[in-house]
């Protein structure tokens, strides 16, 4: 990986996570704040990262906000199958509901992404 594409995917990370906690808390300085505290950052470095004023990323901040990425997915993954499960269990048939199909689909690729994800870091 080279050092321009280490601190783009770093960018894209903290990105994803500040937007996706903006989303449950409605400001983006306390989802910021969360992120941060989650990371074992400081709220300023991922304001600089996000405005690309950081002039070197540390490798473990990326490795951080990669597994905290990963472990976000891994509960939406887990929540979307006891919904599933929920619906399936109340007499629904997931291959008559067009949603539900669209949601098993989602639910099997997003575990087949982090099956890869976490095959590529035994590699590295």
């Amino acid at each position: 990986m080279t050092a321009l594409s280490f601190t783009t995917d770093t960018r894209r990370l903290a990105r994803l996570l500040e937007d996706r906690e903006t989303e449950r808390v409605g400001k983006l300085p306390l989802a910021r704040d969360i992120v941060a505290r989650r990371a074992g950052c400081a709220p300023g470095t991922l304001e600089n990262l996000r405005k690309g004023r950081l002039k070197r990323i540390e490798g473990w901040l990326h490795r951080k906000l990669e597994a905290l990425l990963v472990r976000e997915i891994e509960a939406e993954i887990k929540r979307l199958t006891n919904e599933l499960e929920a619906y399936r269990r109340a007499g629904g048939d997931a291959a008559q509901a067009p949603q539900m199909a669209r949601l098993v689909a989602a639910v099997e690729e997003a575990q087949r992404l982090i099956g890869a994800s976490q095959s590529s870091e035994v590699l590295r």
